[in-house]
């Protein structure tokens, strides 16, 4: 909503994140590749960059598993 305010980037970037510990890998990937598009000087490029390499290529499989289950056990002792 605001991309002129100089925090657009970094909202994509932890946008991107949070779908992604939701399960929401589409969500994320869309998060990320319009970071990488959209602000090519952002200092979060190069971390979306490889957030997007390591998702499409499979490497969070297993720390996917582990930080999702701490996002639900979080979830259950009421931390949203």
């Amino acid at each position: 909503m605001y991309p002129t305010e100089g925090i657009a980037d970094r909202a994509l970037y932890y946008s991107g994140k949070c779908y992604f510990f939701l399960r929401e890998d589409q969500q994320a990937l869309e998060a990320f590749n319009s970071l990488v598009h959209r602000y090519p000087d952002s200092p979060y490029r190069p971390k979306a960059e490889t957030f997007l390499r390591d998702i499409e290529s499979g490497r969070f499989t297993l720390v996917s598993r582990y930080f999702r289950f701490k996002e639900r056990v979080f979830y259950w002792l009421g931390y949203e």
